[in-house]
């Protein structure tokens, strides 16, 4: 549904078929797809340039169930039996709302338990489709404002350490980039971390090669209480601690850390 409009040049040769050096310019207004029933796109606009195997998409933004997005440029390229596809996509933290992230991301979200989530991101994406519509050399480049995070987590390892944790992270202003290629992914990420009202600082980054996880954590413990049952240590409230973590996951899918190091004013503790 929508409307086109398009403006077609074409030169035909002497039998009478249309030469390779046609050009197709046009835009698509207020147009709605549903694309295999799962994802419904709604008021999508778009410019649009079509040369011999080449397709430009300029100016287009769109809500896909409901999460609105804006391209600024996506290339199409078709060579041989597949299309080579790249682009950048940008969400706006005003369309983003955890209704639709569950609409959107519903498997994610049963395992995750989010309660509220608020972010902006840019992503830059290649990726090969053939004819039946297999995707191939699939490339993420994500660099994102995560504004707010509030999600429940029940984990022992957690609580092991922080005793006053109870049921929620926050998460806030985190900054966090994402790279992800066929088999591989990485991500960093730094910001606040609040545990029962409590803001401290955090940096992660968390590294899948094939189906291994590798996940090292620093967190700059000032506002919390600590402790660290196998050595009888506890510390206080207002006191500098650097805690660094390493962990994997588990088969629950609980992440299991490892103590690496603690410092204490500038000391190393252990």
């Amino acid at each position: 549904d929508g409307v086109l409009i398009a403006d077609i040049h074409i030169n035909f040769d002497n039998n009478g078929k249309i030469k390779n050096d046609y050009k197709i310019n046009g835009f698509i207004k207020k147009a709605k797809v549903d694309i295999f029933k799962k994802y419904d796109v709604e008021n999508l606009n778009l410019l649009f340039k079509i040369q011999k195997n080449k397709f430009f998409l300029q100016d287009l933004d769109a809500k896909i169930n409901q999460l609105k997005f804006s391209a600024p440029l996506i290339e199409i390229e078709k060579k041989k039996d597949k299309f080579k596809i790249k682009g950048k996509v940008i969400t706006d933290k005003k369309g983003v709302n955890t209704k639709t992230i569950k609409d959107l991301f519903k498997e994610s979200f049963k395992t995750l338990k989010i309660e509220d989530i608020s972010f902006n991101s840019e992503n830059k994406f290649s990726l090969d489709v053939n004819s039946n519509f297999k995707i191939n050399n699939f490339k993420l480049e994500t660099s994102l404002d995560l504004n707010n995070l509030k999600y429940q987590n029940n984990s022992s390892t957690i609580k092991k350490y922080l005793p006053n944790f109870k049921k929620f992270i926050k998460l806030k202003n985190h900054k966090i980039l994402i790279n992800y290629s066929k088999n591989q992914l990485d991500i960093k990420g730094k910001g606040q971390i609040t545990i029962d009202d409590k803001s401290d600082k955090l940096d992660y980054e968390i590294i899948k090669k094939n189906k291994k996880y590798i996940f090292n954590s620093n967190i700059n413990i000032k506002n919390n209480f600590l402790t660290i049952n196998a050595f009888q240590y506890e510390k206080k409230e207002n006191i500098n601690s650097l805690l660094s973590l390493k962990g994997k996951y588990k088969k629950n899918k609980e992440i299991e850390l490892d103590l690496v190091s603690l410092k204490v004013n500038n000391d190393i503790f252990l």
